[in-house]
């Protein structure tokens, strides 16, 4: 069994994350951790247990996805394991996902559950409630989208050399483009909510609004690699607006989401419609860049 941490500076997080690593209730003598430094500014040695279970390797600045498929090309574990860096698993984590690779019966991969952690015991600020209703859907991400994201994702190396490994290009979304394809291949996946890892939820706007970017943008990149057009981008800009539309009628039947308080809901309200302003205008971007791009030249 290999776990895989592809990590770029946050040591301090990092020590977290590789403390419950050491602590898993697998057993010991088969447990390999490769953590893949991809071009921190930090020095991260201080933050990986002295156990010979753990490796640290370091890479130039190739992007979370290139830093994955260099710990896969180093590692030889029958079945691959990946968190991230700031995700602190719970003890029988890598446990609780194997059982699911076979139980009832053997499936490719596994995603299991992603539960957010907030600065106090519930969400308080806007921001926190928009991570803790959207954050990672990972259930739905498995079940309805084919994949599972790679905070807490658990794959046979079979599978993987079967279908290949992420595509590096990807700044985000690889993990939906390498479950999709393993999927299309005819790999079947189960998702597994007592193999739980936890994430921190983004405390600003700032912090949420580069993720929200990435991923809108690694969304776009996976579509235009799969040859859509721009309308499928308009669309998708068109149903950030319905999707507020949604909102708002599901917080007139429930007026507080998650037992927050009013003030933490109106932030959350806020949080959300710029949320979707900020997606929107990467797939309207995308539409028009591509329809001025496949224009005939004028006389």
């Amino acid at each position: 069994m290999t776990v895989i941490v592809p990590v770029r500076d946050g040591a301090q997080a990092l020590r977290g994350c590789l403390a419950g690593l050491a602590e898993q209730t697998y057993p010991r003598e088969l447990l390999d951790v490769v953590v893949v430094d991809d071009g921190s500014t930090e020095d991260l040695r201080d933050a990986v247990p002295a156990d010979d279970r753990f490796r640290l390797v370091r890479q130039d600045p190739a992007g979370s996805y290139a830093a994955r498929n260099t710990a896969l090309e180093r590692s030889d574990g029958t079945v691959c394991a990946f968190t991230d860096g700031d995700c602190l698993p719970e003890p029988a984590w890598v446990d609780r996902a194997v059982e699911a690779l076979t139980t009832p019966s053997r499936v490719d991969m596994v995603g299991g559950a992603v539960q957010m952690t907030y600065a106090r015991d519930v969400p308080t600020t806007g921001t926190e409630l928009y991570e803790a209703l959207h954050g990672f859907p990972q259930e739905r991400y498995v079940r309805s989208e084919h994949f599972a994201v790679t905070a807490n994702m658990v794959v046979w190396r079979a599978s993987l050399d079967r279908v290949g490994p992420f595509d590096a290009r990807l700044r985000s979304r690889g993990d939906a483009e390498f479950g999709q394809r393993l999927a299309r291949a005819g790999g079947s996946q189960r998702y597994a909510p007592a193999a739980v890892v936890r994430h921190p939820a983004r405390a600003t706007w700032a912090e949420l609004a580069e993720k929200l970017r990435r991923v809108s943008e690694g969304r776009r990149d996976q579509a235009r690699q799969a040859g859509e057009r721009p309308a499928f981008f308009a669309r998708l800009a068109v149903g950030q607006v319905s999707m507020t539309a949604r909102m708002a009628v599901s917080l007139l039947r429930e007026t507080r989401p998650a037992g927050a308080s009013p003030g933490t809901v109106a932030g959350y309200v806020a949080v959300f419609v710029r949320a979707r302003a900020l997606q929107g205008s990467v797939y309207a971007r995308a539409a028009l860049e591509d329809t001025v791009r496949n224009s005939p030249p004028r006389d």
